[in-house]
């Protein structure tokens, strides 16, 4: 399971006009210009991880390339297969190996050899 990542809020006492300290993840960098943010209030450096949280949710659910209906519609499948503790991929294996036996194949006439 990946590791969750909680962006802080952090007092420093090197930058005495800001000190608030927000670090920027990784993959937020080049959209954010830099590693780490400085604000004068807490609150303002509160309300920066809070968004920057949500921009790193967003930026993952891209990569993927889950459109909002599929992320919804993920969210009731593990919910719904939560509650037997099955898997969102195990439910689909299944489901492909239902419909490989499901197809139809041809039907012999009553009364047909099979050695013709």
């Amino acid at each position: 399971m990946p590791r969750r990542l909680i962006i802080k809020v952090v007092k420093v006492t090197y930058t005495p006009c800001a000190p608030w300290m927000v670090r920027v993840p990784r993959d937020l960098r080049a959209q954010e210009g830099s590693e780490r943010k400085f604000f004068e209030k807490k609150a303002v450096a509160s309300a920066y991880a809070e968004w920057l949280a949500g921009e790193l949710g967003e930026y993952h659910a891209r990569m993927f390339g889950l459109t909002s209906r599929q992320k919804v519609e993920a969210a009731e499948c593990y919910r719904l297969l939560g509650k037997d503790g099955g898997s969102l991929l195990e439910a689909v294996h299944h489901y492909l190996g239902h419909l490989a036996h499901k197809r139809s194949y041809p039907l012999r006439p009553p009364g047909s050899s099979t050695n013709s």
